[in-house]
């Protein structure tokens, strides 16, 4: 089985928002932010195919201090076989490379493969950092994102 690990095109949307429905990763469809956030940092957004078909993917944001990995996804089908093991490599030999200090992932406890989840990224030299509950807010609708977006020189 060959695993091709590539960037994220436009196109592929449509199949990564049914791998990350199938893998509980989100629950709206946001096409919008997905297709900017490939145009600001596209070495960032990864997929895994294999025999053609999107199995995997990684999408990072990248900060000096600490970039977080999220939507870390692998289909069920093909689970087990070590596509998450690659992708996570790349990300991090991508995030290393840009002179990033730190990796943060979230694993949800709600997930119910956390353990085994947890499991994985432990024998990659991740561990548990603290006892932190994450919290959040809107800061700003589409139509302020894209403005910021296009005004900066990502």
């Amino acid at each position: 089985m060959d695993i091709i690990i590539r960037e994220f095109k436009p196109e592929d949307y449509p199949e990564v928002l049914k791998l990350w429905k199938v893998t509980k990763q989100v629950a709206l469809d946001r096409k919008w932010v997905y297709e900017l956030k490939a145009r600001r940092q596209p070495d960032l957004f990864l997929i895994a195919e294999v025999d053609g078909k999107i199995v995997g993917t990684a999408v990072s944001t990248y900060d000096v201090q600490f970039s977080q990995i999220h939507h870390l996804a692998v289909h069920p089908d093909y689970q087990g076989r070590g596509i998450g093991s690659k992708l996570l490599s790349e990300m991090e030999r991508r995030l290393k490379a840009r002179g990033c200090l730190g990796i943060l992932i979230t694993v949800s406890k709600k997930n119910p493969r956390y353990y085994e989840v947890l499991k994985f990224y432990r024998k990659r030299g991740f561990r548990v950092v603290g006892d932190y509950t994450h919290v959040g807010k809107i800061a700003g609708n589409r139509e302020e994102v894209a403005k910021a977006f296009m005004s900066s020189n990502a």
